[in-house]
């Protein structure tokens, strides 16, 4: 997993500006790296900074330039960990089109029934597969964190997993 996530400040330092690029084609060229040292292996990221309805554009808090384009730096065998909820419809869609496998990611402080929104809205994508086990691992993902949020939380775990459960049992929406 990597961790390009709110990158709230980026291309300030001599070593970015050195390089003359936009903030876009600078992590762009920044995450094709890292994706070339994780060769072999299954690579996911979160969406945010790569999604033009999220956190990929201009004014984006102290980032020098414009994080468009940002997406062009992730192969598609990266799989996406997309947690725009408002935008899901767009958001979706997008990496679809770009080739990306995705894995829903919801909030571990938002009602568990919010799954099926996504649930829908990936079923509206032509060509997107969801694998509701995936969607289990993952849309807990905001729990497993250093902070122990994972224990204090154990109960949310629960509602998750009864939720998905109850949609489908290992269901895929083509």
């Amino acid at each position: 997993m990597m961790a390009h996530d709110e990158i709230r400040t980026l291309n300030w330092d001599q070593s970015c500006a050195s390089l003359k690029l936009d903030a876009g084609p600078l992590l762009a060229d920044q995450v094709k790296r890292c994706t070339g040292w994780l060769a072999g292996s299954e690579v996911y990221v979160w969406s945010d900074m790569f999604d033009p309805f999220h956190n990929a554009h201009g004014n984006y808090y102290l980032v020098r330039g414009d994080l468009t384009g940002s997406w062009e730096g992730l192969s598609p065998s990266v799989t996406i960990v997309n947690w725009n909820f408002d935008k899901r419809d767009e958001s979706l869609k997008f990496f679809a089109d770009r080739g990306h496998r995705q894995v829903i990611a919801g909030y571990y402080d938002a009602p568990p029934e919010q799954v099926k929104e996504w649930l829908d809205s990936a079923s509206k994508v032509k060509g997107q597969r969801v694998d509701i086990g995936e969607v289990l691992r993952l849309q807990l993902s905001g729990l497993a964190t250093p902070t122990d949020a994972f224990f204090r939380h154990a109960r949310a775990v629960q509602q998750h997993a009864q939720v998905v459960s109850r949609l489908c049992h290992r269901r895929i929406i083509r």
